[in-house]
């Protein structure tokens, strides 16, 4: 398969590679080169008129073409997405005003800081739809800033993939992207793995460990299903967001990190902010940029090219030559997509793998149009609701069993905290979560 190559040169055009090779010389003019023209010969030229581009992609579209096999006609279409795309961008470094207002030249404009990295692996994947495209604008817009950064959406519709799109964008993009899922780790591990501890701090703490923080330093931390965080860490989270310093569990010593931090969540954290179960002020010290990703439902015209590319990682992957039926095509645009991106993907994998995996989803589309749209938004609340469910349950149960020792001591919280076994101090805590009070009675008393 051909190379397109995208250069910002200052100097002579580069050697072209196989392929394609677009780029600029003396901050000018771009230009374009195409080792694989009609009977061997090179062809090229400088865009002096934009309105050779399309004669450009005519040409590139042709010389890819020939190097694809049939079912790769979707590698074209997405060549022809990001080629309206970079068209939109020449015009503008090739606008005749060439300077904004600090004076720089339009093309550094363009191609400031938006790592080479960002471009080849990620853009194009923000690019499907109207509704990514707003995201791709956003990730971009905030690509030369350290603001931090709060994306909210369901479960599996790629928030990760945004997270790693903002590190790469960004001039952090050399530095650390580390990911931490709040919800996997024990609570009562969890501070020692965001912020590392000494030796002999606990028990088994053999020595010193530094923390996901210190492995972030200089780049990316990105804080997964954050609102899964406790309230006692929520407290010191808030305090290493505005200072940027933290001590290890167990130390004394100040760390300094420059980091960026990115956080998500599939939660609606202003209905934890209405029960207590999330700080407000790290609510709004998280919420600085907020980026909500769509559902995949709301994102019609990604689901064939998204299902494309699934199926060419996974026929390469597995070593398979799998093609969809046009019904399972049409299946694909029918489904509901609950699980979204992630769901696809399992469900491609599905059938590049397995013999029956096509048959096995039209089963699965018959079951869901039998079951109708009442019954699955009523199936997908039970199972993406189950952890909120057992959270909810769970806290009604503390604060119930709770509010009960209290009354039974008269509200002495030392016998309270002696019959529930916890320290007074946690007691006084768990009587703050549980926004518990005392009868007016005993607070005259």
């Amino acid at each position: 398969m051909g190379h397109i190559i995208f250069h910002h040169e200052t100097v002579s055009p580069p050697q072209a590679v196989g392929g394609v090779t677009i780029f600029q010389r003396d901050s000018e003019k771009f230009w374009w080169h195409n080792s694989r023209a009609a009977g061997g010969r090179d062809g090229g030229g400088k865009v002096d008129d934009l309105s050779v581009l399309g004669d450009f992609f005519a040409e590139l579209s042709s010389a890819i073409s020939k190097d694809l096999s049939p079912d790769s006609s979707h590698i074209v279409a997405w060549t022809r997405r990001r080629w309206t795309h970079a068209q939109g961008r020449m015009e503008d470094a090739l606008s005749s005003d060439r300077s904004d207002q600090n004076g720089r030249s339009r093309t550094d404009a363009v191609t400031k800081i938006y790592g080479e990295r960002y471009l080849a692996e990620y853009s194009a994947l923000l690019d499907g739809s109207a509704a990514m495209r707003t995201v791709r604008v956003m990730v971009e817009n905030i690509a030369d800033t350290d603001a931090t950064v709060l994306l909210r959406g369901e479960s599996g519709v790629g928030k990760d993939l945004v997270a790693h799109a903002i590190h790469a964008a960004s001039r952090r993009c050399n530095g650390p992207f580390i990911k931490v899922n709040c919800a996997a780790i024990p609570r009562e591990l969890l501070e020692s793995e965001l912020f590392g501890h000494e030796k002999g701090a606990f028990t088994g703490a053999h020595r010193r460990k530094p923390g996901q923080f210190e492995y972030a330093n200089k780049g990316t931390i990105y804080l997964d299903e954050i609102a899964e965080l406790p309230l006692a860490l929520q407290a010191k989270l808030l305090h290493v967001l505005q200072d940027l310093r933290f001590s290890r569990v167990g130390g004394h010593g100040v760390i300094d990190v420059d980091i960026r931090v990115v956080a998500a969540t599939n939660r609606d954290l202003e209905h934890a902010l209405t029960r207590g179960d999330f700080r407000e002020d790290l609510y709004y010290r998280l919420n600085v940029v907020e980026i909500r990703i769509p559902p995949l439902r709301e994102r019609k015209e990604e689901i064939l090219i998204l299902a494309a590319r699934f199926l060419a990682q996974f026929n390469q992957q597995y070593g398979r030559k799998k093609q969809l039926s046009p019904e399972t095509t049409a299946r694909l645009l029918e489904y509901s997509w609950g699980g979204n991106v992630r769901e696809m993907e399992n469900i491609i994998r599905r059938m590049v793998v397995l013999d029956d995996g096509e048959q096995a989803f039209e089963n699965l589309v018959a079951r869901r149009r039998q079951m109708g749209p009442s019954a699955l938004r009523s199936s997908s609340l039970s199972t993406e609701g189950l952890r909120e469910i057992a959270r909810c349950g769970a806290q009604e149960a503390e604060r119930k069993a709770l509010a009960d020792a209290l009354e039974r001591v008269q509200w002495n919280r030392a016998e309270a905290a002696r019959i529930l076994k916890v320290s007074y101090k946690t007691l006084l805590n768990k009587i703050a979560e549980c926004q518990l009070k005392p009868p007016p009675s005993r607070q005259l008393g």
